[in-house]
Protein backbone atom coordinates (compact mmCIF):
# COMPACT_ATOMS: atom_id res chain seq x y z
CA UNK A 1 0.00 0.00 0.00
CA UNK A 2 2.97 2.36 0.96
CA UNK A 3 4.49 2.12 -2.60
CA UNK A 4 1.38 3.23 -4.32
CA UNK A 5 1.29 6.72 -2.07
CA UNK A 6 4.91 6.64 -3.04
CA UNK A 7 4.15 6.77 -6.92
CA UNK A 8 2.68 10.01 -7.25
CA UNK A 9 4.88 11.32 -5.19
CA UNK A 10 8.05 10.24 -6.96
CA UNK A 11 6.26 11.85 -10.40
CA UNK A 12 5.43 15.06 -9.02
CA UNK A 13 9.01 15.10 -8.04
CA UNK A 14 10.32 14.57 -11.74
CA UNK A 15 7.89 16.71 -12.98
CA UNK A 16 8.99 19.64 -10.79
CA UNK A 17 13.17 18.76 -11.83
CA UNK A 18 12.67 18.88 -15.18
CA UNK A 19 10.77 22.19 -15.05
CA UNK A 20 13.62 23.52 -12.91
CA UNK A 21 15.93 22.63 -15.60
CA UNK A 22 13.43 23.74 -18.36
CA UNK A 23 13.39 27.32 -16.92
CA UNK A 24 17.67 27.08 -16.49
CA UNK A 25 17.87 26.58 -19.86
CA UNK A 26 15.48 29.76 -21.30
CA UNK A 27 17.18 31.46 -18.92
CA UNK A 28 20.97 30.47 -20.41
CA UNK A 29 19.43 31.32 -23.81
CA UNK A 30 18.39 34.45 -23.06
CA UNK A 31 21.20 35.31 -21.60
CA UNK A 32 23.27 34.22 -24.88
CA UNK A 33 21.74 36.89 -26.34
CA UNK A 34 22.60 39.76 -24.26
CA UNK A 35 26.21 38.81 -23.87
CA UNK A 36 26.95 38.61 -27.33
CA UNK A 37 29.85 41.36 -28.76
CA UNK A 38 27.30 44.66 -29.82
CA UNK A 39 29.95 45.90 -32.60
CA UNK A 40 29.60 43.28 -35.18
CA UNK A 41 26.45 40.84 -36.06
CA UNK A 42 28.28 37.81 -36.68
CA UNK A 43 31.91 37.22 -37.08
CA UNK A 44 34.75 35.33 -36.42
CA UNK A 45 38.07 36.47 -34.50
CA UNK A 46 41.40 34.40 -35.77
CA UNK A 47 44.12 33.97 -32.96
CA UNK A 48 46.24 37.43 -34.47
CA UNK A 49 43.46 39.28 -33.45
CA UNK A 50 42.06 39.64 -37.23
CA UNK A 51 38.19 39.92 -37.01
CA UNK A 52 36.27 38.69 -40.38
CA UNK A 53 32.71 40.18 -40.12
CA UNK A 54 29.83 38.37 -41.89
CA UNK A 55 26.30 38.82 -42.48
CA UNK A 56 25.22 35.32 -41.12
CA UNK A 57 27.51 32.82 -39.38
CA UNK A 58 26.21 29.31 -38.40
CA UNK A 59 27.14 25.99 -37.14
CA UNK A 60 26.79 23.23 -39.97
CA UNK A 61 25.90 19.83 -38.80
CA UNK A 62 25.30 18.03 -41.59
CA UNK A 63 24.49 14.43 -41.38
CA UNK A 64 27.70 11.43 -41.58
CA UNK A 65 30.37 14.53 -41.83
CA UNK A 66 31.67 16.53 -39.53
CA UNK A 67 30.44 19.94 -38.06
CA UNK A 68 31.76 23.54 -39.73
CA UNK A 69 31.36 26.94 -39.60
CA UNK A 70 29.42 28.57 -42.57
CA UNK A 71 29.69 32.54 -43.21
CA UNK A 72 27.48 34.12 -45.39
CA UNK A 73 26.55 30.66 -47.18
CA UNK A 74 30.22 29.74 -47.52
CA UNK A 75 32.15 26.84 -45.55
CA UNK A 76 34.87 28.71 -43.35
CA UNK A 77 38.29 26.19 -43.64
CA UNK A 78 39.96 26.92 -40.42
CA UNK A 79 41.59 24.92 -37.83
CA UNK A 80 39.91 25.27 -34.18
CA UNK A 81 43.67 26.11 -33.10
CA UNK A 82 43.41 29.17 -35.42
CA UNK A 83 40.21 30.58 -33.93
CA UNK A 84 40.10 32.60 -30.40
CA UNK A 85 36.09 33.41 -30.94
CA UNK A 86 33.35 33.64 -33.31
CA UNK A 87 29.83 35.12 -33.00
CA UNK A 88 26.58 33.80 -34.59
CA UNK A 89 22.99 35.32 -34.69
CA UNK A 90 22.67 33.83 -31.17
CA UNK A 91 25.53 33.68 -29.59
CA UNK A 92 29.43 34.62 -28.54
CA UNK A 93 31.56 31.73 -28.38
CA UNK A 94 35.65 31.26 -26.85
CA UNK A 95 38.01 29.19 -27.65
CA UNK A 96 38.48 27.21 -24.10
CA UNK A 97 40.54 24.24 -24.86
CA UNK A 98 43.75 24.78 -27.20
CA UNK A 99 43.77 21.53 -29.45
CA UNK A 100 46.95 21.24 -32.19
CA UNK A 101 46.32 20.81 -35.48
CA UNK A 102 42.06 19.71 -35.22
CA UNK A 103 40.39 21.09 -38.05
CA UNK A 104 36.77 21.79 -36.75
CA UNK A 105 34.74 19.37 -37.53
CA UNK A 106 37.26 16.48 -35.59
CA UNK A 107 35.44 17.43 -32.69
CA UNK A 108 32.29 19.39 -31.54
CA UNK A 109 32.02 22.94 -31.28
CA UNK A 110 30.34 22.31 -28.13
CA UNK A 111 33.41 20.58 -26.69
CA UNK A 112 36.18 23.27 -27.76
CA UNK A 113 34.06 26.78 -27.34
CA UNK A 114 31.90 27.94 -24.35
CA UNK A 115 29.27 30.32 -25.17
CA UNK A 116 29.15 33.73 -23.03
CA UNK A 117 26.03 33.72 -21.10
CA UNK A 118 26.96 36.77 -19.01
CA UNK A 119 29.37 39.89 -19.29
CA UNK A 120 29.83 43.04 -17.62
CA UNK A 121 32.97 43.44 -14.47
CA UNK A 122 33.52 39.75 -14.60
CA UNK A 123 32.30 37.64 -17.58
CA UNK A 124 30.48 33.84 -17.16
CA UNK A 125 31.13 31.09 -19.85
CA UNK A 126 29.42 27.82 -19.89
CA UNK A 127 30.62 24.74 -22.21
CA UNK A 128 28.76 21.65 -22.35
CA UNK A 129 31.15 18.47 -22.60
CA UNK A 130 30.68 15.11 -23.57
CA UNK A 131 31.17 12.22 -20.76
CA UNK A 132 31.35 8.47 -21.50
CA UNK A 133 30.40 5.84 -19.06
CA UNK A 134 31.03 2.84 -20.94
CA UNK A 135 28.87 2.29 -24.30
CA UNK A 136 26.55 5.49 -22.39
CA UNK A 137 27.34 9.26 -23.23
CA UNK A 138 26.02 12.12 -21.06
CA UNK A 139 26.49 15.65 -21.57
CA UNK A 140 27.56 17.84 -18.55
CA UNK A 141 27.83 21.82 -18.40
CA UNK A 142 30.98 23.75 -17.02
CA UNK A 143 31.23 26.95 -16.48
CA UNK A 144 33.91 29.17 -17.00
CA UNK A 145 34.61 33.13 -15.60
CA UNK A 146 37.11 35.89 -15.83
CA UNK A 147 37.62 39.39 -14.39
CA UNK A 148 38.31 41.46 -17.67
CA UNK A 149 38.36 40.67 -21.55
CA UNK A 150 41.91 39.81 -21.67
CA UNK A 151 42.03 38.03 -18.68
CA UNK A 152 42.15 33.83 -19.29
CA UNK A 153 39.38 31.72 -18.33
CA UNK A 154 39.28 30.23 -15.27
CA UNK A 155 36.56 26.69 -14.14
CA UNK A 156 34.49 27.92 -11.47
CA UNK A 157 34.58 27.33 -8.20
CA UNK A 158 33.63 29.18 -5.19
CA UNK A 159 37.18 29.88 -4.37
CA UNK A 160 37.95 31.14 -7.82
CA UNK A 161 34.64 33.22 -7.68
CA UNK A 162 35.48 34.58 -4.27
CA UNK A 163 38.83 36.00 -5.36
CA UNK A 164 37.27 37.70 -8.51
CA UNK A 165 35.00 39.52 -6.17
CA UNK A 166 37.11 39.84 -3.00
CA UNK A 167 37.08 44.09 -4.19
CA UNK A 168 33.35 44.36 -3.51
CA UNK A 169 32.90 44.70 0.69
CA UNK A 170 30.04 42.99 0.63
CA UNK A 171 30.03 40.11 -1.57
CA UNK A 172 33.28 39.91 0.23
CA UNK A 173 32.02 39.43 3.71
CA UNK A 174 28.51 37.54 2.66
CA UNK A 175 29.59 35.55 -0.35
CA UNK A 176 28.21 32.11 1.23
CA UNK A 177 24.67 34.00 1.17
CA UNK A 178 24.92 34.48 -2.62
CA UNK A 179 26.59 31.58 -3.84
CA UNK A 180 25.90 28.26 -3.66
CA UNK A 181 27.64 24.74 -5.05
CA UNK A 182 24.13 22.98 -5.80
CA UNK A 183 23.94 25.25 -8.41
CA UNK A 184 26.90 26.68 -9.73
CA UNK A 185 24.77 28.62 -12.16
CA UNK A 186 22.28 29.96 -10.45
CA UNK A 187 24.99 31.03 -7.44
CA UNK A 188 27.18 32.66 -10.34
CA UNK A 189 24.37 34.46 -11.31
CA UNK A 190 24.06 35.75 -8.26
CA UNK A 191 27.08 37.04 -6.98
CA UNK A 192 27.26 38.53 -10.82
CA UNK A 193 24.02 40.61 -10.70
CA UNK A 194 25.77 41.80 -7.53
CA UNK A 195 29.16 42.51 -9.07
CA UNK A 196 28.25 43.93 -12.20
CA UNK A 197 26.00 46.46 -11.45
Amino acid sequence: MKCNNLFPAVLLSAFLASCSVGKEIKLIKENQLTAKESKYQCFVKLNDGTLNPYQKLSIKRPPMVFEYLQGDGKKINLKANEIQAFQTEDYYAERVYDQKNIVIGKLPFYELFATRIRNGKIELFMITEMIYYGSDKRYTKNYFVRKGSSEKLQPLSAPVLHKLVEDNPELDKNFKNYYSDRSQFKGAMKVLDVYNK
